[in-house]
């Protein structure tokens, strides 16, 4: 096993090619979709409450890159989502974590050492920057750069691309790198853990999403189509986006592509990477990482 000790964010690794792929946030913005979350009583927010959305995710599985980069985007691009929705990211998925001797942890990622790398410096970003729009595009950046799983790659050159991208001011960058290197990095990646594993009923994928405290198969459907268009029916309150869409199908009339790779999965065949299934050993090894 490769153990990562210390992980400072200057003995991390990245190809300067993988810092190309970090597009410009204001040049981006997806086509509306057109679902909608009217149906789904349960997970509606209530008058003036904001829509409580999470994400279960790890850093390198393709579909939660997909996720990020393209619904997720498209929503933080809109004018006023935040007032209409509260975003948290939880960056574990399918890992697993041991307790050692010492008290710390050590985790064993599904793709390997480097998303458990990736994992932690987006668990800290998340933590030190307070504004949540420029954390997520922090986030955004980081899936945009993170294809490489070289446990020898250049980690810092990601992570400082993405600070640069995203205007940090200096203090925060340092807070994130002394959280990425420490043990505040640990406890929060521990945190992430035990926010998984708690998971009722306990997700089988990732990407997997949690709205006002509960999971629905239809509402995962709705939101990999579009997290502006379920946010903009489900929220209740006077705030509502101007780049809401006027006219919206229901979201009976949603893809079917992640039900059908459910169904897939439960049928035992491995699916494409719209996502990642837990316990599935056809991805490449895994390896341990930790930080003493």
């Amino acid at each position: 096993m490769i153990y990562f000790r210390c992980l400072s964010i200057q003995n991390l690794i990245v190809v300067a090619a993988a810092v190309c792929v970090c597009v410009s946030l204001a040049e981006f913005r997806a086509s509306p979709a057109t679902v909608e979350a009217s149906e789904h009583h349960s997970q509606w927010a209530t008058d003036n409450e904001k829509v409580k959305i999470e994400l279960y995710y790890e850093s390198q599985c393709p579909g939660c890159r997909q996720m990020v980069t393209t619904s997720f985007y498209e929503a933080f691009q809109a004018e006023g989502f935040l007032d209409m929705a509260e975003v948290e990211f939880v960056p574990y998925g399918n890992a697993q974590e041991t307790k050692t001797a010492s008290g710390t942890y050590e985790f064993r990622c599904q793709h390997g050492p480097s998303e458990c790398v990736y994992n932690t410096i987006e668990v800290c970003a998340m933590a030190k920057i307070d504004d949540p729009l420029v954390a997520f595009q922090y986030i955004d950046c980081i899936e945009r750069s993170d294809d490489s799983r070289d446990p020898q790659q250049d980690f810092e050159k990601v992570a400082i691309a993405c600070c640069e991208l995203t205007n940090l001011p200096e203090r925060t960058v340092s807070q994130m790198e002394e959280c990425a290197v420490g043990l505040e990095g640990i406890q929060l990646d521990h945190e992430a853990a035990l926010r998984t594993d708690a998971l009722d009923p306990p997700h089988t994928y990732v990407p997997y999403l949690v709205v006002n405290g509960e999971h629905s198969d239809t509402v995962q459907d709705a939101i990999t189509d579009s997290l502006l268009n379920y946010v903009c029916g489900a929220y209740r309150g006077p705030d509502k986006s101007p780049d809401c869409p006027a006219t919206k199908r229901t979201s009976t009339s949603t893809s079917t592509s992640t039900s059908s790779l459910r169904a897939i999965a439960s049928a035992g065949v491995r699916g494409d990477s719209n996502v990642c299934y837990r316990g599935d050993r056809n991805g490449p090894t895994t390896t341990t990482t930790t930080t003493q």
